[in-house]
């Protein structure tokens, strides 16, 4: 796959952001309302998680160290989890609740830090390919540890109306609780397109 059509991909999850927040404002959706930046975010999240990582596998299979390889195959198989889990306990079961995804997120924190992110972690990566794939887990990892903190601002606003029939599960643009959340959401999605930008633009140097 040539590099500026990966590259090309980072407009996935904004075009996604924005059709998700066209369809989800409106009336009687499950879940309610979303805001601009949490809608973006949202969809920076899947791109991340599991879009990402599916296409740098595929492209680089064969330059990748065995350990970076396996390391994000495994990653990726734990994600991918969690994203068949997740709609079932949401839209099928209604038992969702904030510290369910903290708890996932934490999970994942622990094994890229385990895997990737130890003292150790040097010997993994032989080549430039490698060192970029550690690059860009490392602002996974950062994802990961930001949407908990999104989660846990979000369930002491709405503590256990995550569940049900009339389910919330987005900080919305019309409830000023949620201006903060909404504020830093703005800012931080910033931060990752920037980062996400700044890690293609190397790839593309390589």
């Amino acid at each position: 796959m040539s590099k500026w059509i990966m590259m090309a991909t980072l407009a996935l999850p904004i075009a996604g952001g924005f059709t998700f927040y066209a369809i989800q404002n409106k009336a009687s959706r499950l879940g309610g309302g979303i805001s601009k930046p949490k809608a973006v975010w949202l969809f920076l999240a899947l791109y991340l998680y599991f879009i990402l990582p599916v296409i740098c596998y595929a492209a680089f299979d064969s330059i990748l160290s065995p350990g970076i390889k396996n390391g994000l195959a495994l990653l990726t198989g734990l994600l991918y989890l969690r994203a068949f889990m997740q709609p079932v306990l949401m839209y099928r079961l209604k038992i969702w609740t904030p510290i369910m995804g903290i708890a996932y997120n934490l999970l994942c924190s622990f094994f890229l830090i385990y895997r990737f992110f130890k003292i150790d972690f040097q010997p993994l990566a032989e080549n430039a390919y490698d060192v970029q794939i550690v690059f860009l887990l490392a602002i996974s990892l950062g994802a990961l540890l930001t949407d908990s903190f999104y989660a846990w601002s979000f369930y002491k606003i709405v503590g256990n109306d995550t569940q049900g029939d009339k389910a919330i599960w987005y900080a919305s643009d019309d409830n000023p609780a949620f201006d903060q959340i909404n504020r830093i959401t703005f800012w931080m999605n910033i931060l990752f397109i920037s980062a996400l930008l700044l890690w293609f633009l190397k790839m593309l140097s390589l």
